[in-house]
């Protein structure tokens, strides 16, 4: 195998997947081994967790074989964000749950249905972190409040990226004119020199894009004026089939956009 192929071979993907078959494999034999007690509502905690543990241990190598199989992730990430959080593990197990609403995300699952989808998703975990009780209210109120920091965190680099990740989300209606040029699905890679946009055109909606820059902005960036920037941008427009910069905006943010 050349450098070439054990790069391509190494991805994130499995890269992470080994990592996690590592931890499960030696927590599945710490729990063998060693004995470790569990405090927990799970009967036959001393059996259960080191089956649950030794069988996510499995899967994660299947996965390594078969990288960003989300139905595999899912058979891992549940389990064991559940099981974790009932033996009192609130901080690991609110980071697998994370994890897994991440694995969603990037997959397109909140593409449909956002808003029941992730009541859903908030109603089910709101209620295994009402099994915190078993060790007392203060690890309810804690698991609670470090499931929020997580999710408002992953929110907070949502909004950094959002540019780069929004077409990952409900796609946003658009009226387009009729004489419009035809855009592939949303979500798809576009490239704009596709649609007989100029260099300098491609450019400017590029910055406007990446940084929603004004007119005078663009103009002394590039060294124009702001009435010839406004004048390539409603080419832009008829050729895309919007009004204005801020309908261009919403529609391309459904995309991966290239030059």
């Amino acid at each position: 195998m050349n450098q070439k192929e054990k790069t391509k071979f190494w991805n994130p993907s499995r890269v992470v997947t080994f990592c996690g078959t590592c931890a499960l494999g030696a927590a599945t034999i710490m729990n063998i081994v060693c004995g470790v007690d569990f405090s927990s509502i799970i009967p036959y905690e001393r059996f259960v967790i080191p089956i649950v543990n030794g069988t996510c241990t499995i899967l994660c190598l299947i996965l390594f074989l078969m990288p960003s199989n989300l139905s595999l992730q899912m058979a891992i990430l549940i389990p064991e964000s559940i099981f974790n959080i009932l033996s009192g593990y609130d901080v690991l197990g609110n980071f697998l749950y994370m994890a897994l609403i991440l694995y969603l995300f990037c997959d397109g699952f909140f593409k449909t249905k956002i808003k029941l989808k992730a009541t859903f998703l908030g109603v089910f975990w709101g209620l295994i972190l009402l099994t915190l009780i078993h060790f007392g209210w203060d690890r309810v109120v804690f698991g609670f409040v470090i499931f929020i920091f997580m999710f408002t965190f992953f929110l907070c680099l949502y909004d950094m990226l959002k540019e780069q990740l929004s077409f990952l989300l409900p796609k946003t209606e658009i009226n387009r004119s009729e004489n419009s040029v035809v855009l592939p699905p949303a979500g798809s890679s576009i490239h704009l020199s596709d649609y007989g946009l100029t260099e300098r055109q491609i450019a400017f909606v590029l910055d406007a894009l990446e940084s929603n820059v004004t007119f005078v902005e663009l103009g002394e960036r590039y060294y124009t004026s702001p009435s010839a920037i406004k004048k390539n941008m409603a080419k832009v427009y008829k050729i895309l089939g919007v009004k204005n910069k801020e309908m261009l905006r919403v529609l391309l943010l459904q995309y991966k956009v290239y030059k």
